[in-house]
């Protein structure tokens, strides 16, 4: 606060009073009273001594150095260093040796296929025919013929 050439009665925070006649710059922690009226500091400073806030849900009992910021870095490196190894791994096992091996395994497997396909083919069309035959062999009233 800022007496400005006037005649004050200040006491500051509770202490004696004084009486001025010239300008006087009052600061005060608490409050302060000027010519009967009482200031109070909003921004007051806090008594208490600062300090680090105890959780309820935490008990920390040691340090344990087992879980140290070197450590993890350490581990960090290492992670890193096998994920780059599986990159290299799985674009090294596609290559091109690779396509061309299985593509000639693929190729191998439809040339053995080929042939067992004809043989089944083979079997499936004389079955036909014998059914065929066999639908001959037979009368209308479903009786079979008789040899001669």
């Amino acid at each position: 606060m800022i007496v400005n050439d006037d005649q004050a009665q200040i006491s500051i925070d509770g202490g004696p009073e004084i009486f001025t006649n010239s300008t006087h710059l009052v600061v005060f922690e608490r409050a302060a009273t000027i010519n009967g009226t009482r200031y109070v500091n909003q921004r007051e400073a806090p008594n208490k001594a600062s300090g680090i806030a105890g959780s309820p849900l935490l008990n920390i009992i040691s340090y344990d150095p087992v879980l140290s910021m070197p450590l993890r870095h350490r581990m960090n490196n290492q992670d890193l260093h096998t994920i780059q190894e599986f990159m290299e791994e799985m674009t090294s096992t596609w290559s091109p040796k690779m396509w061309f091996v299985t593509g000639v395994r693929i190729s191998l497997m439809c040339t053995d296929s080929f042939p067992i396909f004809q043989v089944l083919r083979k079997r499936r069309e004389s079955l036909k025919v014998q059914r065929v035959i066999d639908s001959f062999s037979v009368t209308g009233d479903g009786h079979n013929l008789e040899e001669k």
